[in-house]
């Protein structure tokens, strides 16, 4: 629509996701936070161990629109609220 204004986001979460699915958001970058969180622990066992091959790694950064979204156990479940503490 001419004179409507396009919000884009900057992160994906699920609260974007929503977004996007209700038409609110017409996209965001994704670059799968659970992938990373597999290679960083994938890595750091290979940094350990001495076999680090590759120092600078990633997946890929899609940009995610209502027609383009990414599987739901890409993102931590909606309810998920994460827990700190300090000893």
């Amino acid at each position: 629509e001419v004179g409507r204004v396009k919000i884009f986001a900057t992160y994906y979460t699920q609260a974007v996701r929503r977004g996007i699915l209700r038409g609110l958001v017409e996209a965001a970058p994704f670059d799968d936070p659970v992938l990373q969180g597999r290679l960083a622990v994938e890595y750091a066992v290979r940094s350990i161990e001495g076999s680090l091959d590759v120092r600078q790694i990633g997946p890929k950064i899609r940009l995610i629109t209502k027609d383009t979204q990414p599987p739901a156990s890409a993102l931590a479940p909606p309810d998920f609220r994460p827990e700190f503490s300090v000893r």
